[in-house]
């Protein structure tokens, strides 16, 4: 009888011990069920709520057919989570050249967007029939324009065209915009001069509509009998080639500094 019930001891034990793990194993189980549960549900996804331009672009006005310029601009995000931070990878929408009708910029980061204001300038002259248009220098948007550190572009002289000209220029553009209701040909004749004896093409360069022109690489220099030390004008032809109806922009670039009288637009068919 006693070999009996230490055999029903032992059994009963052992089923005890199998029900007591079977038991933690099922809640340990359950409980990492739960806390990932609960972690997953926490974490919320950070999105950009607004974009902000905390500084404007270096350059916000423009000449029709030029292009947007985004230097200088810092552009902020601000997340759901109120951080805030600057972005680079922002995209905008007008990277063509720019038209009349284009007054802002939308810049976009993560499907959130804002806008920077812009201001473009319009026509200088319509073109209608074939003919000469003149443009004095000093009559020019100069805005574009860097200087040498002198108060005024403008130069008064009796022998220039009008009496006026422009110089103490370091660098810029200068942008001529017009439309023309037909086909023509443009061929521009402009007069230039500088003190020293240089190529013009060291100085200055063209473009039509984007596209590079032709020009006479004309020698500048002061009066070899020293009559005039500065306003030696000499003038060279710049062809612009066939220009369709439309709009159209032609930009002086100046490489580096020299005196500009005027521009001769002559359109031929």
């Amino acid at each position: 009888m006693k070999h009996i019930s230490r055999k029903v001891l032992s059994l009963l034990g052992l089923s005890l011990m199998l029900v007591g793990c079977g038991g933690n194993t099922s809640s340990a189980t359950n409980g990492s069920s739960a806390e990932a549960r609960t972690s997953t549900s926490d974490v919320e996804e950070v999105k950009v709520n607004r974009l902000v331009i905390a500084t404007k672009p270096n350059k916000t006005n423009y000449s029709i057919g030029e292009k947007f310029d985004p230097t200088g601009m810092v552009v902020m995000a601000t997340y759901s989570n109120g951080t805030r931070e600057e972005v680079k990878d922002y995209t905008y929408d007008k990277t063509g050249e720019l038209t009349a009708e284009d007054t802002t910029i939308t810049i976009s980061y993560q499907g959130v967007s804002t806008t920077v204001k812009i201001y473009i300038k319009g026509y200088d002259f319509e073109v209608k029939e074939a003919g000469t248009v003149r443009l004095e220098a000093e009559d020019m948007d100069l805005n574009s324009l860097t200087g040498d550190g002198t108060p005024s572009y403008i130069e008064q002289y009796p022998g220039s065209s009008n009496g006026q000209s422009i110089g103490h220029i370091s660098g810029g553009n200068i942008s001529v915009n017009f439309t023309t209701d037909s086909t023509y040909t443009l061929n521009v004749t402009g007069a230039f001069a500088k003190y020293e004896e240089v190529n013009l093409n060291e100085f200055m360069k063209f473009t039509i509509d984007g596209k590079d022109t032709t020009f006479e690489n004309i020698v500048l220099g002061r009066v070899e009998d020293g009559s005039n030390d500065w306003f030696n004008w000499k003038t060279t032809t710049i062809s612009c080639g066939s220009l369709e109806a439309g709009s159209h922009a032609f930009i002086i670039t100046f490489l580096n500094g020299l005196n500009v009288d005027y521009l001769d637009f002559v359109f031929s068919k």
